[in-house]
């Protein structure tokens, strides 16, 4: 955990003093991130009779952690919206990204100008950021279910290793289903919020 942090540490001083161009970074950052799901998609495929196992016993209810997510998300950000002094139905387009603060950021920016973008930005990738370091303290309190929850969409991806460590291996499926759900929920579902 403390190497995680210090690597985003380290990653926010060098763009601090070389003004890294963005574009080059997020390139780098969409191919680690396809190496990390392709290496989550081997560990699952490689013991694929234990997960269908794990889908076979919990069933419906591992729906629930999507479902529950999305509900105190939405709420996370009508709540937070008000609090800020922002207006509630942007607060609930925010809190709409899940976690997935590239899409959202640029999907509210194009809608609500770049200061709201920029607020979808960096409260998603707070959530994601808080989500890693918070995951165990969660885990052992609360369970994997509330760690998945944390994570949102990221689950799928970033949160993934923290998840699996702190949970176990068995969360790896419902965390997978959760962020794949959320993932596929938000090019949906901020749109149609900025239309109400």
């Amino acid at each position: 955990m403390l190497w995680i942090a210090l690597a985003l540490l380290a990653g926010v001083g060098t763009g601090v003093l070389l003004h890294t161009d963005i574009s080059q970074a997020d390139r780098y950052l969409s191919v680690a991130l396809m190496a990390l799901v392709f290496l989550i998609g081997l560990g699952l495929g490689s013991d694929w009779k234990r997960i269908m196992g794990i889908v076979r016993r919990q069933g419906f209810r591992m729906l629930m952690t999507p479902v529950l997510t999305v509900i105190g998300s939405l709420a996370g950000g009508v709540l937070g919206g008000v609090l800020c002094g922002i207006v509630w139905r942007t607060g609930l387009v925010i809190g709409s990204g899940f976690g997935w603060y590239t899409l959202s950021a640029v999907i509210v920016g194009d809608a609500l100008g770049t200061e709201m973008g920029t607020l979808a930005f960096l409260s998603n990738i707070v959530r994601e950021v808080l989500a890693i370091v918070l995951i165990p303290w969660i885990t052992r309190w609360a369970g994997g279910a509330a760690a998945t929850a944390s994570a949102g969409a990221t689950a799928t991806d970033v949160c993934m290793p923290v998840i699996t460590r702190s949970a176990g291996p068995e969360w790896a499926v419902p965390a997978f289903i959760s962020g794949g759900l959320l993932s596929l929920l938000v090019p949906v579902l901020i749109p149609a919020l900025l239309s109400i």
